[in-house]
């Protein structure tokens, strides 16, 4: 991906217009200028991505790299239209009048980026605990409430989805969250409400269903099941 990007990247400022290859958005099929600008921008840009995906692939066990090499592919295409746009509106300032015609397909394109982006981080987790059960309470997913006494056994575990071919069969993935129906080697059919920046689980059997959750953070995930544990005993 790296490598295509910096072709793509020194190819665009040697691109004409025209209305198949290219940034083509509104403002830039409808200023030759614009169009030139942007290219010549958008070439620096996409090389720059180009490198830092070669970079991220260095690093292919860390979430923080996927992340980055995710975003540096999305702000190649944004960055360059919003480039375009303000060049648009640069001219426009200093008077050269240049009337721009919006179309819906461009207002569609627009909105996809942006949901696009928004769902790829979307999403929250927070659990309840009460004096006879507790309740995760998802952001993007159904909320799960559990009965102390239901709970068969609570574990501590690190690194527990590393190695096994863990799939979503019915729930929300993205870069921050996991939550819904999972699929694994480990467990086979169970159910997970976690945070992609944690790699440490509360691992729980509830009458021969298993149920993964943690915190935000390691500290976050062991309060959690020190709690868990305390509930347990008291019921």
């Amino acid at each position: 991906t790296g490598l295509l990007f910096m072709i793509i990247g020194n190819y665009l400022p040697k691109v004409k217009q025209n209305n198949t290859i290219g940034i083509r958005v509104v403002w830039t099929l409808q200023d030759e200028e614009n169009w030139s600008a942007t290219h010549r921008f958008s070439g620096k840009l996409w090389v720059a991505s180009g490198v830092l995906c070669m970079l991220c692939g260095l690093f292919g066990e860390s979430i923080a790299a996927l992340v980055l090499y995710i975003v540096s592919i999305m702000a190649a295409a944004i960055v360059s239209i919003l480039y375009s746009y303000l060049f648009y509106k640069k001219k426009m300032a200093a008077g050269e009048k240049l009337k721009i015609q919006y179309n819906k397909k461009t207002i569609v394109s627009v909105f996809v980026v942006i949901f696009t982006i928004w769902t790829l981080f979307w999403g929250g987790i927070d659990i309840s605990f009460h004096d006879n059960d507790f309740t995760v309470e998802a952001q993007g997913w159904s909320d799960y409430t559990v009965d102390y006494e239901q709970i068969d056994s609570i574990s501590y575990k690190e690194n527990l989805f590393q190695n096994g071919n863990d799939r979503r069969t019915n729930g929300l993935g993205n870069l921050k969250y996991g939550m819904g129906n999972f699929r694994n080697d480990i467990y086979g059919d169970y159910i997970r409400y976690t945070h992609a920046s944690c790699h440490s689980y509360v691992v729980m059997d509830i009458g021969g269903k298993i149920l993964v959750v943690n915190g935000a953070d390691e500290s976050e995930t062991k309060k959690i099941y020190d709690t868990l544990r305390e509930k347990c005993q008291m019921n």
